[in-house]
């Protein structure tokens, strides 16, 4: 399983967990997007050849704020998996993550900067929640990160509940 990142245009590769944390250092550092709002995904493949991804992680962040929110997903194989291990249908789904608290009431998450459309108030996590969460995912191969709670939900950070 190979992790990648998707971000500015470009896919890259990462081949060590210090490649990984360079990733997060680029995409959350201040300044860089629109307005200090940055929108990236990591992808696990099995092989460099494989065009769809095992599972991704979209990732969401106001840095002004320093809050953002994560969505995972794993692609029809993995989701198939899933199901036939633990008999749970949790691959069938996006799932955003779950603050627990409010942190913010207008936290301004932007999911898509083209609609614009905000991540659900109460799926925005501090920053280092979510370096937590891409590094669990890259070094777990693709599965939802632990660490943090998760809701069902759409792909642009909107809930089902």
């Amino acid at each position: 399983m190979i992790p990648a990142v998707h971000f500015d245009g470009e896919t890259r590769y990462l081949s060590t967990p210090d490649e990984v944390s360079e990733s997060l250092d680029t995409v959350l550092r201040p300044g860089v997007g629109d307005e200090n709002h940055v929108i990236a995904t990591w992808l696990v493949y099995n092989d460099e050849k494989t065009q769809a991804p095992v599972s991704f992680l979209d990732v969401c962040a106001n840095l002004e704020k320093g809050l953002g929110g994560v969505v995972w997903f794993a692609g029809g194989e993995e989701a198939a998996r899933i199901e036939k291990e633990t008999g749970s249908d949790m691959g069938h789904y996006f799932w955003v993550s779950d603050s627990g608290t409010l942190l913010d009431p207008d936290p301004e998450v932007l999911s898509d900067h083209y609609a614009p459309s905000y991540f659900d108030p109460r799926g925005v996590i501090s920053i280092e929640a979510i370096r937590n969460a891409v590094e669990s995912f890259c070094r777990s191969n693709g599965k939802r990160p632990s660490g943090i709670g998760w809701v069902a939900g759409n792909q642009n950070g909107t809930r089902f509940d």
